[in-house]
């Protein structure tokens, strides 16, 4: 009797314990992914600094890119790939200049090991598609169809005509050889770019006449080029051979000019009223786009506001009171017969001077209000 209650107890401690265990939580372990749903890890992408941008190309105005922010901001093509023979992978970037720090940066790197480099400056003056010139790998070349651009302009658009490519700084201090756009990726990566000029260049050197400037000064407010032709495209062929371009062109549909700022004081911090003009002169460069027909060089003016002041009466040395403003002056150019025969990367030079044909016999009110005589 006494074994059988001790076998009883002992059940009901085992289904106790059974109970209490049964209602414990169990941690599931880490889950395995099936193969299909592994994330793949993302690339990393290798820096990619521009050093220098050179402009030129050998046969008319070529100076070191000293001015960066004229460039500022270069658009570019990163095409890469796998290999040479694949280099299709598009991918668009920016090289931003910092004036304070005095470096180029660039908001995306490199990922695959074949690349090359296309793209023109500066990036606000047109809009591209590119396309390769040969075949679907970029290595051969590109295709730089443009639009959005103006006839006359006061940017100097300019296209990415070689690039040389270094591990250090010092590798790429040197002018990089047109025609050369491949690189392939290293530890670390520094370009630099050459780049050709796509319009033409016209030096407005602005001047007051001698006699004028005993009796008034003048500002600069804006300088406006424009052209009763339009440019409705642009074809840029790039090879490792060759940088071929063609304009295309038609008259204004409407009769409204394409205008190009050359200068507007609004945005000159440095002269919030306008820029002096001076007897020695002051330079304003402008550019337009030289067409094989020359129809944009025909069509061609150059549209002037500025400011009249008096001269002190007890200092001619300084201003004095401003007796006209926004006066507007506008000079055809279609007589310069050295803008007919320009092309691209070449430039001249027009000098404007502001003072009345016949000083001493105009009324007062003619006199403040100058014309602005125009030559080669």
């Amino acid at each position: 009797m006494k074994n059988s209650v001790w076998f009883i107890l002992l059940a009901a401690l085992l289904l106790a314990a059974c109970s209490k265990d049964s209602e414990q939580t169990v941690t599931p372990g880490p889950e395995v992914p099936r193969p299909d749903t592994i994330p793949t890890p993302a690339v990393e992408e290798a820096p990619l600094s521009l050093v220098a941008a050179t402009r030129g190309d050998g046969s008319g105005f070529y100076d070191a890119a000293d001015a960066y922010e004229v460039h500022s901001p270069i658009q570019f093509f990163l095409m890469s790939g796998a290999n040479e023979t694949a280099i299709n992978q598009k991918r668009e970037g920016l090289f931003v200049y910092d004036p304070e720090k005095a470096v180029w940066s660039s908001n995306i790197g490199l990922k695959e090991p074949h690349n090359c480099i296309y793209g023109f400056s500066p990036a606000t003056a047109a809009s591209c598609v590119i396309s390769p010139a040969v075949g679907s790998s970029y290595k051969e070349g590109a295709v730089l169809k443009m639009t959005n651009l103006t006839a006359a302009s006061g940017s100097d658009l300019c296209v990415i005509i070689g690039v040389r490519h270094g591990s250090s700084k010092a590798e790429t201090e040197a002018v990089p050889v047109s025609g050369q756009y491949y690189f392939m990726m290293a530890s670390r990566n520094y370009v630099s770019l050459l780049l050709d000029h796509v319009f033409a260049r016209i030096d407005f050197k602005i001047k007051l006449g001698k006699e004028y400037s005993k009796l008034r000064y003048i500002k600069i407010k804006k300088l406006e080029l424009q052209s009763s032709y339009e440019l409705t495209g642009m074809t840029v062929r790039l090879t490792p051979t060759s940088t071929d371009i063609s304009y295309e062109t038609t008259p204004s549909a409407d009769g409204t000019p394409q205008t190009g700022a050359i200068y507007d004081f609004s945005t000159d911090a440095d002269n919030p009223e306008g820029k002096d003009i001076t007897v020695d002169g002051t330079v304003f460069p402008g550019f337009f786009a030289p067409d094989d027909a020359s129809q944009i060089a025909k069509a061609l003016s150059l549209v002037c506001t500025y400011d009249v002041y008096a001269i002190d009466a007890f200092n001619d040395s300084k201003i004095g009171t401003r007796v006209r403003e926004n006066c507007v002056a506008v000079n055809s150019l279609a007589g310069m017969t050295a803008l007919a025969s320009m092309r691209r990367g070449k430039k001249t030079s027009l000098t404007l001077t502001v003072e009345p044909t016949y000083l001493y016999q105009l009324s007062e009110d003619e006199l403040d209000n100058p014309s602005i005589r125009i030559g080669e």
